[in-house]
C-alpha cells in the first residue's frame, strides 16, 4: 500500500488532516488525498442521481442501454466499438449526461462520434481483379471553423498528415484546385477536401489508424461511466441473451 493510499485510509477511519500529518505523514501527501477522496465522493454522488434519473424510466430504455453497452463490449470492430459507445450516450437524457460528464467532456464525445461516423460510413470502391481497396472517399460533416478540433487527432505524430496524403489523382487541374480551397479556407479545410476527392487504401487505414489511438481510450472510458448507470441484474440478462453467464458460454456452447 503507497503512503497516498495509508493516508486516504486513515481519512476514511475519521482522522482529521491535522491529526495524520502530526503522526509524521508529509503536509502535501495528506491534503493530495484529502483532495482524492472528496472527488471521488463527488463522483459517486453524481453517478447516484444518474442512477435515480435512469431507474425513473426504468425498463425498456435500461434494456436498450444495457444492449449498446454489451454490443461496444464484444464487438471486435474498434471504429464500430467506438460508435456504439456515443449511440448508448445518445441515448441518455441531457441531464442524466451532464450528471456523468462534464460538458467539455461531452463536447469531445460528440466531436469523436461525428469522425468515427465519417469513417464508417465512408464511400469505398475495390479493384474489381484483386479486391483491393482502390479509393476512399470521406465526407466531413464539420463546419470549417471547426475542423482542427474533429481533426486533432492528426497531431499524435508529426508524420501524421504525410501518411494520410499518399493520394489519388481525380481532378485534371486538382493540385491547383486544391491549393485554392488551403488558401482561401484554410489548411484543415484542404485536408477536408483532399478526404472527399478522393484517398488511397493506405491513407484510409493510416487515418483511421490515428483516430482510434486518439478515440479509442476516451471512448472506454466513457463506457465504463454508463455501464454504472445501469442496474446489474438487466445488464446481467442482456449479458446471457448475448451468451454469457446465464445461457452458458460460448465455449460451452460448442462442447
Amino acid at each position: 500500500m503507497s503512503t497516498i493510499e495509508k493516508v486516504a485510509e486513515l481519512l476514511k477511519e475519521g482522522k482529521t488532516p491535522r491529526e495524520i500529518i502530526e503522526m509524521g505523514y508529509p503536509k502535501s501527501t495528506v491534503y493530495t488525498a484529502k483532495n482524492r477522496l472528496e472527488k471521488e465522493k463527488q463522483r459517486k454522488s453524481l453517478i447516484e442521481v444518474a442512477q435515480q434519473l435512469l431507474h425513473t424510466r426504468k425498463g425498456s430504455l435500461e434494456i436498450i442501454l444495457s444492449d449498446l453497452i454489451m454490443q461496444s463490449i464484444r464487438i471486435n470492430d474498434q471504429l464500430l466499438k467506438i460508435l456504439k459507445v456515443c449511440e448508448a450516450i445518445e441515448l441518455l437524457e441531457d441531464e442524466e449526461k451532464l450528471t456523468v460528464f462534464s460538458e467539455e467532456e461531452l463536447e469531445k464525445l460528440h466531436r469523436i462520434c461525428v469522425v468515427a461516423s465519417a469513417l464508417y460510413n465512408c464511400y469505398i470502391s475495390k479493384d474489381p481483379d484483386f479486391l483491393d481497396i482502390k479509393e476512399v472517399r470521406i465526407t466531413l460533416p464539420i463546419p470549417h471553423s471547426d475542423l482542427e478540433k474533429y481533426l486533432e487527432f492528426l497531431k499524435i505524430d508529426p508524420d501524421a498528415l504525410r501518411m494520410i496524403s499518399w493520394h489519388t489523382v481525380v481532378l485534371e487541374n486538382e493540385d491547383e484546385y486544391l491549393q485554392k480551397i488551403k488558401d482561401k479556407k484554410g489548411f484543415y479545410a484542404f485536408i477536408k477536401e483532399r478526404l472527399f476527392l478522393n484517398v488511397t487504401g493506405f491513407s484510409y487505414a493510416a487515418l483511421k489508424t490515428y483516430f482510434i489511438k486518439y478515440a479509442l481510450p476516451i471512448a472506454l472510458r466513457a463506457l465504463r461511466r454508463i455501464t454504472e448507470l445501469v442496474d446489474p441484474s438487466t445488464l446481467g440478462k442482456v449479458l446471457g441473451v448475448f451468451g454469457g453467464a446465464e445461457s452458458g458460454s460460448s465455449v460451452d456452447k460448442r462442447k
